[in-house]
């Protein structure tokens, strides 16, 4: 029993966040089970060390032994499934304001000062090319392999 509530605890996290994100932000589907599990993982890693510095503050635990007995107590387990879904959506919207607001701009910023082209600001090119209109009009290049 305690294995699963341990997998539940470090695995469910990773599934919310990653659920919140795919409303906000409206990222392509992940096709199978396996990659679901390895995106709630990869999600779900900063939840759980967040959360573990956040109890580790409230719960002075110096060992993993010391935390596994802890987890025998219903307030203990109470409480950390509550920082855990506060610390879940906090990181989720993070990741969201991250993709929506400043993923463009850092990627922009670190193409510029490596000597690369800018990106556009919009995902896809044609958008870019009829939004602009008279003297500030815009031509599209279409590379291959760095070649036009």
């Amino acid at each position: 029993m305690e294995s699963y509530l341990a997998i539940l605890f470090f695995i469910a996290p990773g599934f919310i966040s990653r659920n919140i994100i795919d409303t906000f932000v409206g990222k392509d589907e992940a096709k199978s089970d396996i990659e679901r599990t390895v995106l709630a993982l990869v999600y779900g890693l900063p939840i759980l060390i967040l959360t573990i510095m956040i109890m580790y503050i409230c719960y002075p635990i110096g060992t993993i032994a010391e935390m596994k007995y802890q987890f025998s107590h219903t307030k203990f387990i109470i409480i950390y499934s509550i920082i855990t879904i506060i610390v879940t959506i906090v990181v989720s919207f993070f990741i969201v304001i991250y993709e929506l607001k400043l993923s463009k701009v850092i990627h922009g910023k670190f193409r510029k000062l490596l000597g690369l082209q800018a990106i556009a600001n919009n995902e896809q090119g044609w958008k870019e090319f009829f939004e602009s209109s008279g003297e500030n009009s815009k031509g599209i290049i279409i590379l291959k392999n760095g070649k036009e």
